[in-house]
């Protein structure tokens, strides 16, 4: 049952629509990583609220998340006016994100 649970862990943001700097994107795809999951070097990421969108650095990419209640989820797939975009870069270039560990505002379209 746990693992049900986990597999599902974050999925309510798929398909939902947000908005920032103007621009309406869907979330298509994401990974769920609950807090006992998120590595000890990404843990700051919890002191966030949440809600907002927060990327992470990773080997010179900026990895986008979502902060949740009880995690986050990884942004693997976004769609803006009909574009699809799955690549961390991609995605955080199509958002403007610019810094890390940065809560970078979003609100429901």
């Amino acid at each position: 049952m746990a693992k049900k649970r986990m597999r599902s862990f974050g999925s309510e943001l798929v398909g939902k629509n947000y908005t920032r700097h103007g621009r309406i994107f869907e979330v298509i795809s994401v990974i769920p990583y609950p807090e006992n999951e998120i590595s000890n070097q990404y843990k700051e990421i919890m002191e966030f609220w949440p809600g907002v969108l927060v990327a992470v650095m990773f080997r010179g990419t900026l990895i986008p998340n979502i902060t949740v209640r009880g995690g986050v989820v990884r942004l693997t797939g976004i769609k803006i006016a009909g574009r699809e975009f799955t690549r961390p870069g991609e995605i955080s270039r199509a958002l403007r994100l610019k810094e890390s560990m940065y809560a970078y505002k979003i609100t429901e379209a």
